[in-house]
């Protein structure tokens, strides 16, 4: 094994000049170091007892690669693989490499946020944050807000050119959120959660061009369905109309996440169990939410979408369904039910739309032109 550790340490380490000053070269160079990560990491898994001894220098060269390569989307095959390691490292019982003085400042600040920025999504940087997070809370909530008030105070220098820190600070706060023992919800401890909603999310919520910045506009959405519980009813029901707005924007993550934070608003429960939003507080909003979950299908790649089914039959569920909105609903279920059943492609929205068909209680002979 030491053979063989000492030649993936040279292959992490060593800088290549003459192949990666052209693309085609560095993308040789990148796919070598991201086999090196990878194997290392299944020794870290597999054979961590034998692999201990290597543990810190492996550690040391992947989070300087990191810092390396964090500013690049086309090394991303690359920063995946390293944040893989890191986040085997991170949530093991050698958490403690990470305790050194000013290590968890420089994670966040040279691999956490350049990361954050280039991929909003990324599963394993997900893992990472919350491994470092678990086991450095105490550190972790005392860098974190000072960071995400630098984030935000850049996007308010330059919201145009900046939004990018805006939607950092937000996925911050989102993927560092926790659900303590015995309660139903999720918090923070690097926010107050209703001062951050106030000031930073409601404004995006609000803006009137639904496809204007929908990487943030979807981060928005994304910490109203994950904190919804904790924001005053008052405040969350005022905003409503714009998340039924919301389901108008032309990109498929934008609409998709409005639908589901209208479809969650209705499981939130107050304490002794009562829904704290029920069939009177929808009412006045219903032919046009519906309207509009109905027309969000019939954007390209929606067409089969579960997520607006699914908030349609959690509407049908709650409302009080009139003959006026009766009508469109059968209407529009009997069409989607005759295209999904010439090639039926999404079981889970399958499931909500026979689901929605059944709370609706569309009479027998509306589905007698349905050909199965």
């Amino acid at each position: 094994m030491k053979k063989w550790m000492g030649e993936f340490k040279k292959y992490l380490t060593t800088i290549y000049p003459a192949l990666e000053s052209s693309s085609d070269g560095l993308g040789v160079v990148d796919e070598l170091k991201a086999a090196v990560c990878e194997n290392i990491s299944l020794y870290m898994e597999v054979n961590e007892e034998e692999f201990q001894g290597y543990l810190n220098d492996f550690a040391l060269a992947v989070w300087t690669l990191l810092g390396n390569v964090s500013q690049s989307s086309a090394r991303d095959i690359l920063a995946v693989t390293a944040i893989k390691f890191l986040t085997t490292v991170s949530t093991s019982v050698h958490y403690t490499l990470f305790s050194g003085e000013g290590v968890i400042p420089l994670i966040c600040q040279s691999i956490v946020i350049p990361n954050v920025r280039l991929r909003h999504e990324d599963e394993e940087l997900f893992e990472m944050n919350y491994g470092i997070a678990t086991n450095y809370k105490q550190k972790v909530t005392e860098i974190v807000p000072v960071l995400i008030q630098t984030l935000l105070s850049s996007f308010a220098a330059n919201p145009v050119g900046n939004w990018k820190d805006k939607d950092c600070a937000i996925y911050l706060v989102v993927s560092l959120a926790t659900k303590k023992a015995g309660v139903t919800y999720v918090s923070s401890d690097v926010v107050d959660v209703q001062s951050f909603f106030t000031s930073v999310i409601v404004t995006e919520l609000q803006g009137q061009d639904v496809n204007a910045f929908p990487m943030l506009k979807a981060g928005a959405l994304k910490f109203f369905t994950m904190f919804r519980s904790q924001i005053p009813k008052p405040l969350a029901f005022q905003l409503f109309p714009d998340l039924v707005r919301f389901l108008g924007a032309e990109s498929n993550v934008v609409h998709s996440y409005a639908a589901s934070c209208l479809e969650k608003f209705f499981l939130v429960k107050d304490e002794g169990g009562r829904a704290r939003y029920d069939s009177a507080d929808i009412t006045p909003y219903l032919p046009v939410l519906m309207t509009n979950l109905f027309n969000a299908m019939k954007f390209p790649e929606s067409e089969e979408n579960q997520y607006l089914m699914k908030c349609i039959m959690r509407i049908l569920g709650v409302a009080e369904i009139s003959t006026e909105v009766a009508g469109p609903c059968i209407s529009g279920l009997t069409s989607i039910l005759n295209e999904v059943c010439k090639n039926p492609k999404n079981p889970i929205f399958n499931l909500y739309l026979f689901e929605s068909v059944v709370v609706l209680g569309m009479p027998e002979g509306s589905l007698s032109n349905i050909t199965f």
